[in-house]
């Protein structure tokens, strides 16, 4: 669709990234703003969907260009990044809790027809679940070191038998 996608990951993720089209992975450890504005020729982003927290949604909204678009998928604002005046910038919040709680029976339904469609995409190979490995239990806390060296890439299961 002509459009430029960068991601911010760890070291670890960038080939995987890559090899999904993407134009360019920043390691978050660099300037990340920086290194937008150098890639963006500093005509800034047109969206960003922040799936990390409120704090990091604040720090890339001031990327954005004017009439831009954030997602926050992992958390909600709990102030305005920046005064609507300024930008102009549309904040779209993915509450899928939300729905349950406040949603009308269509909404569910909507949200299930999601998830099943999701589904159907791991089934056909049209969607990768990036399954690095698969450990028993009695290897879980292996598992756990690897999460938290930050050396996988992928998802880890842990295989629980019966």
């Amino acid at each position: 669709m002509s459009a430029h996608v960068y991601a911010i990951a760890e070291r670890q993720h960038h080939a995987r990234l890559l090899s999904y089209g993407i134009d360019a992975v920043i390691d978050p450890q660099d300037n990340v703003a920086l290194e937008l504005i150098n890639l963006t020729e500093d005509r800034l982003l047109h969206g960003v969907i922040d799936c990390i927290s409120a704090k990091s949604g604040s720090m890339m909204s001031a990327l954005i260009r004017y009439n831009g678009h954030i997602v926050m998928v992992a958390n909600q604002f709990d102030q305005v990044p920046l005064l609507a005046t300024t930008k102009a910038i549309s904040i779209h919040e993915v509450a899928l809790h939300g729905t349950y709680a406040h949603g009308a029976p269509e909404h569910i339904t909507h949200l299930a027809d999601i998830g099943n469609n999701l589904s159907e995409f791991v089934a056909n190979g049209r969607l990768h679940s990036m399954v690095e490995k698969i450990v028993p239990f009695n290897k879980l806390s292996l598992a756990l070191t690897e999460l938290k060296n930050h050396t996988h890439s992928g998802k880890i299961v842990v295989h629980v038998s019966t």
